[in-house]
């Protein structure tokens, strides 16, 4: 596996892991994610707006909540990962 492949793995574990409410969401988003980046040098016109959705909500969050992590760190990034659930939920409004 090359370096663009793992980096690739590691996004969309990330961004499945900070937007998915539970495991299921989770792995779907994860795959989802992959499955997009898969298709990179085909992206179509009906793909590329989910996936900047996917994206700039997987951002917008990181910032907003940035206060958060900031005295406790990857740790306090880990334990709110961990609260899944509590978190708000990410809805499609593009």
């Amino acid at each position: 596996m090359n370096q663009i492949s793992r980096a690739i793995i590691a996004i969309a574990g990330g961004v499945g892991w900070v937007l998915g409410h539970n495991p299921e969401e989770r792995l779907n988003l994860q795959r989802e994610m992959k499955s997009i980046y898969d298709k990179r040098s085909t992206i179509s016109a009906n793909l590329l707006p989910r996936m900047r959705f996917i994206v700039g909500a997987f951002i917008l969050t990181m910032v907003q909540r940035r206060e958060e992590f900031k005295d406790g760190g990857k740790k306090a990034l880990h334990d709110w990962i961990d609260e899944g659930p509590m978190r708000p939920a990410v809805t499609n409004q593009q």
